[in-house]
């Protein structure tokens, strides 16, 4: 059953990873795959953004776990460019942005060094911990490795790095006036992540805090009750009323209003 789920997040079989979620609520999600990947591993590396999602959601998911050299999945997210699913785990607060991998490689090196300049500015304007490194250490330092070019890069690639590291080094001079700019510019939509997560799992969304007595947790438990096309219809609500990265205070009077507003 484990390897059926590491090879359907590995080719993207969306409908596959929902059968074997819902067919088996126990399953151990963290079970390694081919090569001694997990699913989430493996999603991240490819990119499929909506198995990612569901994976994050399972209540049983250890979203750092790493491969054997220590590379986490979002750090496999940075590593290849995967803008989608960087969104999805920068808003997970359980996701540890800078684990570094065996060889000392940060995921915003990596990132920089690959000329990745749009999960930069997704990952400036999550207002996530944001460690610049060691200046001039090659291994951590983001600035030097967007630097680092190779006249074997094709122009793109180079332009993009130069973007990158322009943007952290202006960054590392004004830390909030940055951020301000990139969120005006692009906009930052924290409550995607769990708007993904609804729409895309088909009854197989397990609330984390289900225990707990908030207004978003309660938005959820309704959300559960309605049929798949009004579930949808909310979390376009829910994306809509929480455009910008709110405080929890403000947060949570968001998710009240939502769900008074509900209908059955």
């Amino acid at each position: 059953m484990t390897q059926d789920l590491y090879q359907a997040a590995a080719r993207g079989d969306l409908e596959t990873v929902k059968d074997l979620l819902r067919s088996d609520p126990a399953i151990n999600v963290n079970l390694e795959g081919s090569f001694g990947w997990t699913p989430l591993q493996r999603g991240c590396r490819e990119g499929h953004d909506a198995i990612v999602a569901l994976l994050l959601a399972h209540p049983g998911i250890d979203v750092n776990l790493c491969t054997d050299i220590g590379v986490s999945p979002f750090f496999l997210t940075c590593t290849w460019g995967h803008l989608d699913c960087a969104r999805l785990m920068l808003a997970d607060p359980r996701v540890r942005v800078e684990d570094l991998d065996e060889n000392g490689f940060s995921p915003l090196r990596q990132a920089a060094s690959y000329g990745h300049v749009d999960i930069i500015r997704l990952w400036i304007a999550s207002g996530r911990e944001i460690d610049l490194g060691e200046p001039g250490n090659w291994r951590v330092d983001p600035i030097m490795a967007a630097k680092d070019l190779d006249f074997s890069d094709p122009p793109e690639l180079r332009e993009r790095k130069a973007e990158a590291a322009s943007l952290l080094e202006r960054f590392s001079q004004n830390p909030e006036e940055t951020r301000s700019g990139v969120r005006e510019q692009f906009g930052y939509f924290a409550p995607d992540f769990f708007a993904l997560v609804v729409f895309l799992s088909d009854g197989l969304l397990v609330i984390r805090d289900e225990a707990v007595d908030s207004h978003a947790a309660r938005f959820f438990r309704i959300v559960r009750q309605l049929p798949m096309e009004l579930q949808m219809v909310q979390c376009y609500r829910l994306a809509g009323c929480l455009k910008t990265n709110l405080g929890g205070k403000e947060r949570e009077l968001a998710f009240k209003e939502l769900a008074k507003n509900l209908q059955f």
